[in-house]
């Protein structure tokens, strides 16, 4: 098996961006895998769903513009090309924070200095993850996400 057929999922920054630079994969094949996977996640576990929110049309956006980056040698820093999910309750444009409610749901126009670093250099932010409702708890259930 060579290294651009094995599996991802525990994959380092470092095992990413070192792929991406010999050209044995790209961030639109990573995404594309990613998208996949969660879908199919998603489809399996109907009432728990780790991750939230995608939006799917942005992720192969980015994905794009870092391979074509690595492609011509523009690498925006050490976290270009590597898929990063963000929790619930932090603000990220483009995704709605609703604290794991059904009831609540806040759109950002600017990203929090986090999320701003991230992107910064080149992270692509796949979408958002579950969480306990408004973080109460303990246990992690969630009766809307599971």
């Amino acid at each position: 098996k060579n290294r651009s057929e094995d599996e991802f999922r525990h994959w380092t920054i470092s095992d990413y961006t070192s792929r991406y630079l010999e050209g044995s994969i790209t961030p639109i094949q990573v995404v594309n895998k990613l998208i996949n996977i969660i879908e199919e996640m998603n489809r399996q576990n109907q009432n728990s769903s780790v991750v939230t929110q995608m939006n799917i049309e942005d992720i192969r956006r980015q994905a794009a513009e870092s391979t074509k980056r690595y492609q011509n040698k523009e690498i925006m820093g050490v976290l270009d090309g590597v898929p990063i999910l963000v929790k619930d309750e932090i603000p990220t444009v483009g995704h709605s924070v609703t604290l794991g409610t059904s009831f609540l749901s806040t759109q950002v126009e600017r990203d929090p200095l986090p999320i701003a670093k991230l992107k910064q250099q080149g992270a692509l932010i796949v979408g958002k993850t579950n969480q306990h409702e408004i973080g109460i708890g303990t246990t992690g259930f969630n009766l809307l996400h599971g």
